[in-house]
């Protein structure tokens, strides 16, 4: 806008006429400019809650002529988007204003794109200005979450249905998230998921929830949001999880393929977003005062590790793949979506199983699907140690006593695998309401742990022994030499026990009888964040007292889904999005703790079950005689069966004990040691080399030798700096007389 200088503006003349209609005053160029300006006059006209009823109708009219279409609802737009705040004061305190602007998500499916972008526009900027009175006034309209539910495929609708959640943020919209969730947000999204409705609607459907567990993410708190609420609880909630992967699953319904890889994404965007180990690492930094609330995803995996077997079912029979189609390389059967969807849904259930927090038996109850760190906890996830202050700490009523410490430091040391829970400070123990006469009483405060499924406190130490009978008797789902590692680990923790055991107190032996038998049937979970070491019995639990994270690595042996995953891969030679996939999964059980739960056993089944070493020697095998064609080139996975046969051979070096031995047969095979000494050590000098070339050196033979080139550089730089000293000279005699001599000598 130009200066005018007490130059008065065309606006101006017009607010001067008596009869001034809206439309002269839109048809003006300089409009926008004098709001911008907030000339008075103007402001003063245009707050009127007429003029102001025909500007909001101009942007939803579906009645105006060509000329009038698109300028009006733009120029009516950008006067509400200048934020004159006595403009928008005057709207929103109309509540009839409001409501006829609202009644344009009554109109049927589908919305004019234009005029939705321009209502999500307004309305925004009245959430701005006024945010308490515009959040109250859309709580009032009825149904509104289902009118704009209504309009999913208007992008504008749901950027304001977004907008709307981000607002929990600032305490001026605290409650909105509560009160979309009491509106049955999420249900109502995971029903447009429905198998039977159009793939479009579960496309959009996708990406209205992948936005909202971004905004509700846990995992990078510096990213910003809202953080863990109402609506990320509700959808990583078993009820909700189960009905997606039975929309997903549907074996009749004729666009089940588009709910499951729609639903798959979901999935995977809940465990990278809410990433608890991430919170464990970035709670130190907190304030001890400050609860930090971890997800939960205990509930979810555990719903999708029950239904492992049909979704490796449609690995193996695919709805979407119906027969070979011509490709650049000949006729042969696709992948698919569906089965590529499926192998990352598996790669990123082994990302979530391996998170700390779904790998042990918690002594804390979540509340509404969170966990809330009330005491400086540090968390190390590359040793899974934990330096725990305060933790089982309890309010001592006078504060006078301690109970036992000494004999609680020594069970906890005794045990072999508390070795990784010692911590920096020792435990002190204090009881709310302790009882003087009786010293039984503080070790059972310590090791009382709340279980779901049954009852502790009513075990006996024969009920201990009988279990410790059953053990040798009981079967499990994996084979081979899987089958005797896992048996190998349990009669290593009933000898812990048995140890454990024998330390406590003669003295206590009889009294504490109801109390050791719990304590031994706690020590069955992987070592996680409890402050006394628990392992994991596998054989003589049912499924519901393991965690969550072991429960899905069994079904993966159970079910063999490394195996079918790693059959794809050498199938489909040059898909190398599934090559990554794959490549991901070995890596991180390679990668893993071999000393907990099921990551060793994981670890030989891909050894034993999936014939890992046969398989790269055999695809070396079959690449060296497709090169060796004419016009021949290398497979499309060799790539990546490098890297694979990278992480065995790092694998095999660092267990070469614990791995080594159970897996000796497929290590000591000829093939597979002729491939490590020479394919593979050939491959890795080739892949070091520089991509250019070795630098050019003066040993070639048509270049002097070494000494010969050095008595030449010798005598060409004495050369060079005698006549640079001659020269020099000359210039300094030069100057001289320049300066120094009379002009009649020059």
């Amino acid at each position: 806008m130009f200066w005018r200088f007490g130059i008065n503006s065309a606006i101006d003349g017009l607010l001067d006429k008596e009869d001034l209609t809206l439309e002269e005053l839109l048809d003006e160029d300089d409009l926008l400019q004098e709001c911008k300006a907030h000339n008075n006059k103007l402001v003063e006209y245009l707050r009127d809650p007429i003029i102001l009823s025909q500007l909001l109708n101009y942007i939803i009219r579906d009645d105006l002529d060509e000329r009038q279409r698109f300028k009006y609802p733009y120029v009516a737009c950008e006067v509400f988007s200048c934020e004159i705040w006595t403009i928008c004061e005057t709207v929103i305190d109309n509540v009839d204003l409001l409501n006829a602007f609202w009644q344009f998500l009554d109109r049927p499916a589908p919305l004019n794109s234009l005029q939705a972008s321009y209502f999500t526009k307004v309305n925004i900027v009245f959430l701005q200005k006024k945010m308490i009175e515009m959040v109250k006034f859309i709580q009032s309209i009825p149904n509104v979450v289902k009118k704009m539910l209504n309009h999913m495929e208007t992008s504008a609708i749901m950027d304001l249905l977004l907008k709307l959640i981000s607002y929990e943020e600032y305490p001026e919209g605290a409650g909105v998230i509560d009160w979309l969730n009491s509106e049955g947000l999420i249900e109502a999204l995971i029903s447009r998921l429905d198998p039977h409705l159009d793939p479009d609607i579960h496309s959009t459907t996708s990406q209205v929830l992948t936005d909202i567990i971004t905004i509700s993410q846990s995992s990078n708190p510096e990213q910003g949001g809202v953080g863990p609420n109402a609506l990320s609880r509700e959808l990583i909630s078993e009820k909700t999880v189960t009905r997606l992967v039975n929309y997903m699953l549907d074996p009749e319904a004729p666009n089940s393929t588009s709910s499951l890889t729609n639903g798959v994404s979901i999935l995977m965007q809940i465990i990278q977003k809410n990433n608890c180990d991430f919170n464990e690492e970035s709670t130190p930094t907190l304030s001890p005062h400050q609860p930090h609330p971890i997800v939960d995803l205990g509930d979810m995996l555990q719903v999708l590790a029950n239904r492992i077997g049909d979704f490796k079912s449609l690995l193996e029979n695919p709805k979407s793949v119906s027969g070979q189609i011509d490709t650049t390389i000949g006729k042969m059967v696709p992948l698919g979506f569906e089965r590529f969807k499926i192998c990352e849904l598996f790669a990123e259930l082994l990302h979530c199983s391996n998170m700390s927090l779904l790998n042990v038996v918690r002594q804390e109850i979540p509340v509404n699907g969170f966990y809330e760190l009330k005491h400086d906890y540090s968390y190390n996830p590359m040793t899974q140690t934990s330096e725990i202050v305060g933790v089982i700490q309890m309010q001592e009523k006078d504060h006078s006593q301690t109970v036992q410490t000494s004999c609680i430091e020594e069970v906890i040391q005794t045990n072999e695998v508390g070795k990784v829970f010692q911590t920096k400070e020792k435990y002190q123990i204090q009881e709310k309401d302790y009882d003087s006469t009786t010293q039984t009483s503080g070790v059972e405060d310590v090791y009382k742990i709340q279980e779901k499924d049954y009852d502790v406190a009513t075990q006996t130490q024969d009920a201990f022994q009988s279990q410790e009978k059953d053990y040798t008797q009981t079967q499990t789902n994996v084979t081979g030499e899987v089958f005797q590692e896992i048996s190998e680990l349990q009669t290593q923790n009933i000898d812990d026990m048995k140890q454990m055991d024998s330390n406590l107190p003669d003295s206590n032996l009889e009294q504490s009888t109801s109390v050791a038998s719990p304590i031994f049937e706690h020590l069955q979970a992987p070592p996680g964040l409890e402050a006394v070491s628990q392992f994991n019995q596998y054989n003589g639990l049912n499924s519901s007292q393991l965690p969550v994270g072991d429960i899905l690595k069994s079904k993966f042996i159970e079910y063999r889904i490394i195996p079918t995953c790693l059959d794809l891969f050498f199938n489909f030679k040059w898909n190398n999005f599934l090559h990554t996939v794959v490549y991901d999964m070995v890596a991180q059980i390679f990668n893993g703790r071999m000393d907990i739960g099921y990551n060793k056993a994981l670890a030989i089944s891909v050894f034993t079950d999936g014939q890992l070493t046969k398989r790269i020697t055999k695809a070396q095998r079959l690449n060296d005689y497709e090169v060796e064609q004419p016009k021949g080139v290398r497979l499309g996975y060799m790539g990546h069966l490098t890297f694979i046969a990278e992480e065995v051979v790092k694998l095999l070096d660092r267990y070469a004990v614990e791995i080594g031995e159970k897996v000796r047969e497929y290590i000591e095979a000829e093939d597979w040691q002729e491939y490590v000494s020479k394919t593979l050590r050939e491959t890795r000098e080739r892949d070091r080399a520089p991509l250019g070339g070795q630098r050019p050196s003066n040993h070639d033979s048509m270049s002097p030798s070494r000494e010969e080139s050095e008595d030449d550089d010798d005598d060409d730089t004495s050369e060079a700096v005698a006549d640079g000293d001659m020269a020099s000279d000359q210039n300094i005699s030069i100057l001289v007389r320049e300066v120094f001599m009379p002009t009649n000598y020059k």
